[in-house]
């Protein structure tokens, strides 16, 4: 049997559900105050909307994949490097190896 799973206006209304039943308990004995409006939910979204104005990430949003990048590559042209270093020594006889011949 699948899975129900929610559609995304189920969970901005779920999100949104909690902000809008917040009362006080003196004001709930006045009738004003326990009635809420209904807010209203956009049918779009955009991204700004979505994530707002106090996001973090927006400033650098590639900082890690560009650090993680440059470690890879810096790892990658070493053992290349190391490689090639061993090449050089087995095939001009300066190392040698049992059972290995250039």
């Amino acid at each position: 049997m699948p899975k129900n799973r929610k559609t995304r206006k189920q969970k901005i209304r779920a999100s949104i559900k909690p902000h809008t039943a917040v009362t006080t308990g003196v004001a709930a004995s006045t009738p004003q105050a326990t009635s809420t409006q209904p807010i209203k939910i956009p049918e779009k979204f955009s991204l700004q909307h979505t994530m707002g104005n106090n996001f973090s990430g927006a400033v650098m949003p590639h900082a890690y994949r560009r650090r993680e990048l440059l470690k890879t590559s810096f790892l990658s042209v070493g053992i290349i490097a190391v490689e090639i270093i061993f090449f050089l020594l087995l095939r001009n006889h300066l190392l040698v190896l049992p059972y290995v011949s250039y």
